[in-house]
């Protein structure tokens, strides 16, 4: 028995769409767009730290989307339900990104905060730290706040200093 070959032609047609329909639908990645996302970090702060100790860590910053570059981080002395600043390191701004349609992209991003090496050779680093890596003398209670940049939210985290005998 000889098909006709209008009837070939279908059934190839529809042979190739169940195959496209099959690998769309297993994998959905394909077909979605990615959504912007920004995942902070706060990481290697110790809980406890000695006055006139280095407060040594590292901000992570990983995400999609528009890279409005890198975010200010904080350190605030939290005292009697008020919060002091007692260091800061300036956040970077990404010119390309204001005023004008930003390409989203996948974006990693790490600073060493407390990185007396890096600060000693970097001038740079000197001047959005404001002359100084984050050395802490009166005892207390402490968090480091990172806000802005590519952040649309605040991320905190607490630690302690001990008070000098």
């Amino acid at each position: 028995m000889v098909l006709p070959k209008s009837l070939l032609i279908v059934a190839g047609a529809v042979g190739v769409a169940s195959i496209l329909a099959a690998v769309f639908i297993s994998s959905p990645s394909i077909v979605a767009a990615k959504e912007p996302f920004v995942n902070v970090t706060i990481d290697g702060l110790k809980e406890t730290y000695k006055a006139g100790e280095p407060v040594d860590f590292v901000v992570k910053v990983k995400g999609y989307g528009c890279d409005m570059g890198f975010p200010t981080v904080v350190i605030m002395k939290q005292e009697n339900q008020t919060q002091i600043p007692v260091w800061s390191r300036m956040g970077e701004i990404r010119l390309s990104a204001i005023g004008s349609v930003c390409e989203s992209t996948d974006f990693y991003k790490e600073r060493h905060i407390g990185d007396v090496q890096k600060y000693n050779k970097d001038e740079q680093e000197r001047l959005r730290t404001v002359g100084s890596v984050p050395i802490i003398l009166n005892g207390g209670k402490y968090a480091v706040t990172v806000e802005g940049g590519v952040v649309s939210t605040t991320v905190t985290k607490e630690f302690f200093v001990g008070a000098t005998r």
